[in-house]
């Protein structure tokens, strides 16, 4: 009977793939869709290989709320309170705004016990619109590194709502569209974080389920 790696299986599905193991470091991904992913999203050299296996995945997952839903998540599933979690996000460029599934569910292992976590977002839906220049990841990164002065403009990691006027934490969230006719400006550093309506739609009925 043919054996597979986990890199060759992960490449074969659809979307993106990645497992972490059960101390929560990425243990192996589908390379193709993960590397076309990482380009459209600015992030080509910071998720190439060598930076990635034997990295925690909450390396890459940013903001304080967000950070601890995922880890949250993900004890959920290591310690058997939850046998999946699924959820609708949304993950934009400058020019494409794109919706996805994410599934989160456990990798057995002989001891029964789950020995990891696999990820698998699958695009749903995707459509081109004008460009939104604070969705252009890898120009903020490179402007943050220049000017730590700007205005922290916070993101949904959900919705992608922002909120308006950038750094004013009682500000209202708008879609990014609304945020640019209200005036707001794309010279701006971006901060992860979650919405009052992804939180009480999404984040707490999941964690409630635990």
């Amino acid at each position: 009977m043919a054996t597979y790696k986990a890199d060759d299986l992960l490449d074969a599905m659809e979307g993106i793939a990645y497992m972490v193991d059960g101390l929560g470091n990425i243990a192996a991904y589908g390379r193709k869709n993960w590397q076309t992913f990482a380009d459209e999203n600015g992030g080509g050299v910071l998720l190439e290989p060598r930076n990635l296996i034997g990295r925690p995945i909450l390396d890459f997952i940013t903001g304080d709320e967000v950070h601890n839903s995922y880890s949250r998540y993900m004890d959920a599933i290591l310690n058997e309170t939850a046998k999946a979690i699924t959820f609708v996000y949304h993950c934009d460029g400058p020019e494409v705004s794109r919706e996805l599934r994410m599934a989160m569910t456990p990798i057995p292992s002989p001891q029964g016990k789950p020995s990891g976590v696999l990820f698998h977002s699958i695009v749903m839906t995707e459509s081109v619109r004008p460009p939104l220049n604070i969705f252009d990841f890898q120009a903020i990164r490179t402007a943050m590194k220049e000017d730590l002065t700007r205005p922290i403009l916070a993101l949904c990691s959900y919705c992608q709502f922002v909120r308006y006027p950038a750094g004013d934490d009682q500000g209202e969230w708008l879609m990014a569209e609304d945020y640019y006719r209200k005036g707001g400006q794309s010279d701006v550093n971006i901060s992860h974080s979650i919405c009052p309506t992804c939180a009480k739609t999404i984040v707490q009925p999941l964690l409630d389920e635990q």
